[in-house]
């Protein structure tokens, strides 16, 4: 019996119409979008991707009379009868499907970081797979109906690949049930990661610091940055009087507008290179900070500390 499902005369041993539903993905995801489906069978999930809307579809299958069943079903989507590990075509891809395939992956956080390098900004990877539910990180050996032998990753495991190779992660929840399966399979979304800036505003002295130095992520002290630049570098900026107590400094700054510009590329260049950073800063300066955040491609958040 075929793997896919396409219509009651076309019957398969999977509910292709139920895990397509169960992807959670709006039609206009596919609205002239880039569709790369990983591990595609007979192309029903390339079907759908044309059907709404997609402007270009590659399905990759190793398995080459079902390569060849999908470019006779669908001939508006190209077909490539390859390995995984060969090549992909070059494209920012919009969306990339892999749905009940991953298993067979050796080498699944490698995977990843291929997929994330080719998806364009905005794009999302779709993943369904068996997650295992033992606790901690860590993988489950499973023998399939089909009497292979796979591995499933724990959640966290799932977590951290998936992180580790650049992919934020959104569990989306359960799959369609199939008999044969060791491991009850799930949804995620998954996007090209984008840095954090959490902005921690308020007065001098209200406790911004204090609060930043309770938190366990990376954070950057904007006065100490203004000490430690003043001694160090010869920049517009920096020829401003400074006092121990820097809040009529942040005034003027804000004032200036080539000054506060010199000053915002000198703060950005020094801050840490990690997902998250939590920067304190006085309110006069958090809407030039905040802006240039946003234009940098931060996620920019903001805690007002009062």
């Amino acid at each position: 019996m075929a793997y896919q499902t396409f219509d009651s005369q076309h019957p398969g041993s999977s509910d292709s119409e139920g895990k397509w539903k169960a992807l959670r993905l709006e039609d206009s995801v596919f609205q002239d979008a880039r569709v790369l489906d990983l591990g595609c069978n007979e192309g029903f999930f390339c079907g759908k991707a044309l059907q709404h809307g997609a402007s270009t579809v590659y399905g990759i299958e190793q398995n080459y009379r079902l390569a060849d069943a999908a470019g006779v079903r669908f001939p508006h989507a190209d077909i490539l009868n390859q390995s995984w590990e060969a090549p992909w075509p070059e494209e920012d891809w919009d969306v990339v499907l892999m749905l009940s395939a991953v298993h067979y992956v050796e080498d699944q956080p490698r995977l990843f970081r291929r997929i994330a390098q080719s998806m364009a900004v905005g794009g999302i990877f779709v993943l369904e797979c068996g997650i295992s539910d033992m606790p901690g990180c860590g993988w489950q050996r499973a023998t399939r109906s089909d009497g292979s032998t796979v591995r499933f990753p724990s959640l966290l495991q799932l977590k951290r690949m998936v992180r580790s190779s650049g992919l934020s992660f959104r569990g989306r929840g359960p799959s369609v049930e199939q008999s044969g399966d060791p491991v009850p399979r799930s949804v995620v979304h998954c996007g090209l990661l984008s840095r954090s800036l959490m902005l921690v505003t308020g007065d001098s002295l209200a406790g911004k610091t204090s609060l930043c130095d309770s938190l366990d992520v990376p954070y950057f002290s904007v006065d100490e940055f203004v000490h430690r630049s003043m001694e160090l570098e010869r920049t517009s900026w920096t020829q401003l009087e400074c006092t121990a107590n820097l809040r009529s400094f942040y005034t003027e700054l804000s004032s200036r507008p080539a000054e506060l510009s010199s000053f915002v590329e000198s703060l950005f260049a020094s801050l840490p290179d990690d997902e998250t950073v939590i920067v304190d800063v006085i309110g006069d300066l958090f809407p030039a900070v905040c802006q240039a955040g946003r234009d940098r491609g931060f996620r920019v958040w903001e805690a007002s500390k009062r």
